[in-house]
């Protein structure tokens, strides 16, 4: 039976893309020298945990590379929007399961993302990146977020939006239902959950 359903943040409950490529590419060119493109982006960097975005792209130093990074996100918070649609749709779910988030955002930015949209009040929990820890493809936040919610892996499914998304939900063996991509479901809207669900 299923208890409780996991967001993936970006992509899914926020659109936030363009903040993530202006932090990316303003760290880039401070440290590196050098731009990468939208298309690049998306295909390369996206979504990934930083750990592994960082290694492929940047030479300097990762402390100061983390430093700068992760302190120009909260000035971009104005770039992030949700769509109104999503608070209707969160509002059906919580009536029936528990609500939490897994991201690969530091777990304080992703509380301060969720909040300046106005839907933090949907979720028992946010469970983001922290010190020492795995993101997504690694399923190690998605476990924590069944630890502290108290539930076994066949009493969630993960909503998300990349292949990264897709192997944590497979490598924590919870059900995973692609937004606009391919899972062991599919929705095209967060809408189509009441029903699927």
């Amino acid at each position: 039976m299923i208890r409780a359903i996991l967001f993936d943040m970006d992509g899914v409950l926020v659109d936030s893309i363009k903040a993530w490529f202006t932090t990316f590419n303003m760290t880039l060119k401070k440290f590196e020298g050098k731009e990468i493109t939208l298309k690049e982006f998306e295909s390369d960097v996206w979504a990934q945990d930083f750990n592994i975005t960082r290694t492929k792209y940047f030479s300097a130093d990762k402390s100061l590379v983390d430093s700068y990074f992760y302190s120009l996100q909260p000035k971009l918070l104005d770039m992030m929007e949700r769509d109104e649609k999503v608070c209707s749709a969160l509002k059906l779910l919580k009536e029936k399961y528990v609500l939490a988030v897994v991201t690969n955002t530091q777990t304080s930015l992703a509380e301060k993302v969720l909040s300046k949209l106005e839907i933090i009040g949907f979720f028992s929990k946010v469970i983001g990146i922290g010190k020492d820890m795995k993101g997504k493809p690694e399923p190690d936040i998605v476990l924590l977020a069944l630890e502290k919610l108290g539930l076994k892996s066949n009493e969630a499914v993960f909503v998300g939006d990349t292949i990264w998304d897709r192997m944590a939900a497979g490598k924590a063996k919870v059900k995973f239902i692609g937004y606009r991509i391919k899972g062991d479901e599919r929705i095209g809207s967060l809408e189509e959950l009441n029903s699927l669900l």
